[in-house]
């Protein structure tokens, strides 16, 4: 996953923090202990269990906490990518969708309260963790963003009309040798 962002407006952002809520899907999932240091970034703990199927996996929030501030910035661009891996999932003679959705985009500033006071934006303000280090949640506002185009991967699957042949051909080769 690719984040590309830039944001601006017509007051200074000061004293705010930046940080991204992606949705993994039941599909795919983030392997937390191979992920490299991102220098700029703190990943927030989340739980993925990489030896599940799509079928027994759930969408998994995912957070992204920029250690970037914005102090006395007008406009405020960054970019980084996240990897991640899709799931086995399980033979249908048809194709598995896995839909990526681009993150959410969070924006903090907790030394200003005129900006989360602002009649247009506290319908915007969700709880998300403060800093990606600790459980603590605090007040974000959901920034929307212009494009906002989910990624569709298709993934063959098996046919399990054939599972029986497969068996018998594998352990003849067992057998066989």
């Amino acid at each position: 996953l690719i984040a590309d962002t830039s944001i601006g407006s017509s007051n200074r952002f000061i004293d705010c923090q930046i940080a991204y809520r992606f949705v993994i899907p039941a599909g795919a999932y983030v392997d937390m202990d191979s992920i490299p240091s991102l220098r700029d970034h703190r990943i927030a703990n989340a739980y993925f269990d990489v030896e599940a199927p799509a079928h027994r996996s759930t969408d998994t929030p995912l957070y992204v906490c920029s250690k970037r501030a914005l102090r006395k910035n007008f406009v405020f661009s960054e970019h980084f990518e996240l990897p991640f891996r899709l799931r086995y999932h399980q033979p249908t003679g048809n194709e598995a969708i896995v839909k990526l959705s681009p993150p959410r985009l969070l924006v903090r500033c907790p030394n200003n309260t005129t900006f989360l006071s602002e009649k247009n934006c506290t319908k915007y303000i969700r709880k998300a963790p403060c800093d990606c280090l600790s459980d603590a949640k605090c007040d974000w506002v959901i920034i929307s963003a212009n494009e906002l185009t989910p990624i569709e991967m298709s993934i063959p699957t098996g046919n399990p009309a054939i599972r029986s042949f497969v068996i018998f051909v594998t352990f003849a080769f067992i057998v066989v040798g």
